[in-house]
């Protein structure tokens, strides 16, 4: 995270820098094992965009029929 941005978010919730970032890594790291856990697969940058690309088109046709 870039400094000005972790300077802004630690300020906004009334934490330091460095607790802010020992919070922050700790929540990745939390969140890193629930996906473990649940065995979910992450989309890449591509995969993801072909994701949207799909709601994009199917949310076009469902406007189209209306």
């Amino acid at each position: 995270m870039p400094r000005n941005e972790l300077t802004k978010n630690a300020r906004a919730i009334g934490l330091s820098e460095s607790q802010f970032s020992r919070t922050f890594a700790d929540n990745v790291e939390m969140v890193a094992v629930i996906i473990d856990y649940l065995s979910i697969e992450l989309a890449d940058k591509d995969e993801l965009l072909e994701l949207k690309e799909k709601r994009y088109k199917r949310i076009n046709l469902e406007e189209a029929k209306t």
